[in-house]
């Protein structure tokens, strides 16, 4: 019991101190909130969680999946993620095997999730998945045509 309230004593301390520094116009010690970092493994796994919740969120919302489906979504979606991440890492120099990895990853989240849905959510999920792939393609041609280089004026004729 000493032990906890101790420890509660030191975290209302903290935020009490953090709490009045702010409130003074103090900038709050830097030990208290430490700088993001990407290649910090506890910045990516948060990363990753919020990532995978946010997209899991959005395909709940517009499949109507329930508690379940949404948890096992979820958990599909950070396994893809992750492997999509570590794909990265281990494969910085080696494009065609990044993309293999990543083409990997895709496909076995598409499989838990056709296993997952019934008919009514796979049939929307398929129309999801065609109208992003119409917006995509439409995209690159976009970039395409305005990346691509003027052509050459007409040669003059003598």
């Amino acid at each position: 019991m000493k032990r906890l309230s101790t420890c509660f004593a030191l975290a209302t301390g903290l935020a009490i101190g953090c709490f009045t520094a702010s409130a003074q116009g103090v900038a709050a010690p830097a030990a208290a909130f430490p700088a993001y970092d990407d290649h910090n493994p506890l910045h990516q796994e948060t990363r990753l969680n919020a990532q995978a919740t946010d997209e899991a969120r959005k395909l709940a919302r517009a499949l109507h999946l329930n508690e379940a489906q949404y948890i096992q979504l979820r958990a599909f979606d950070y396994a893809r993620l992750h492997t999509l991440m570590e794909a990265e890492a281990r494969f910085a120099s080696k494009p065609e095997e990044r993309l293999a990895r990543d083409e990997q990853a895709a496909a076995a989240f598409q499989a838990h999730v056709v296993n997952l849905l019934n008919d009514e959510q796979l049939t929307t999920y398929f129309e999801l998945m065609a109208r992003d792939a119409r917006r995509t393609q439409s995209r690159e041609a976009q970039s395409q045509q305005t990346t691509a280089p003027p052509p050459p004026p007409p040669a003059k004729l003598r």
